[in-house]
């Protein structure tokens, strides 16, 4: 009969063994997998909102674009540059008014909208008209800094945008 008892107590204290390693590497694969994923999402969530600051800019310029065609409808211009440069300037006010980089609360993204530079090219065959804005937009975050330069928009017309004299 004591070499049964002594054989449980052996059983039991294999079992509890066994037990508190198990619980010693879950424990630890746990908490090494809940970092690797807080780095992770940080580079998620960082690449996310670079992209949509991105996304923010040129939906701005698409909008400012998009308003700058019925807005110099029926105008006359001496050249097609006269035309493009004229709604380069209406595309930058529009833009600069448009843009609220304020909106991301989780990284500091600053720009001097008064820099922003806007080119525009028509294809006078196609009936395309692309701009493209240069603005420096500097998104930050506690260890991390990220400096978005180039944005452009699209717009396909049905007809030509301009008037020649």
């Amino acid at each position: 009969m004591k070499k049964r008892g002594q054989v449980t107590v052996f059983i039991i204290i294999g079992i509890v063994l066994v037990a508190i390693i198990s619980l010693v590497i879950y424990l630890k694969t746990s908490i090494s997998r809940t970092d690797s994923e807080t780095k992770i999402k940080e580079i998620v969530s960082f690449a996310d909102a670079k992209l949509a600051v991105k996304e923010h800019v040129e939906n701005c310029l698409k909008s400012a674009l998009t308003e700058s065609v019925p807005n110099l409808a029926g105008r006359q211009f001496n050249s097609i540059e006269q035309y493009e440069l004229t709604v380069a300037m209406f595309i930058e006010d529009r833009t600069k008014a448009c843009i609220n980089l304020n909106m991301f609360k989780n990284f500091k993204v600053t720009a001097d909208l008064n820099k922003i530079k806007v080119e525009v090219f028509t294809s006078k065959d196609k009936g395309i008209i692309t701009a493209k804005a240069y603005l420096d937009v500097n998104i930050k975050s506690d260890d991390k800094t990220e400096k978005l330069h180039d944005f452009t928009s699209i717009l396909q017309l049905k007809q030509t945008a301009y008037k020649e004299k």
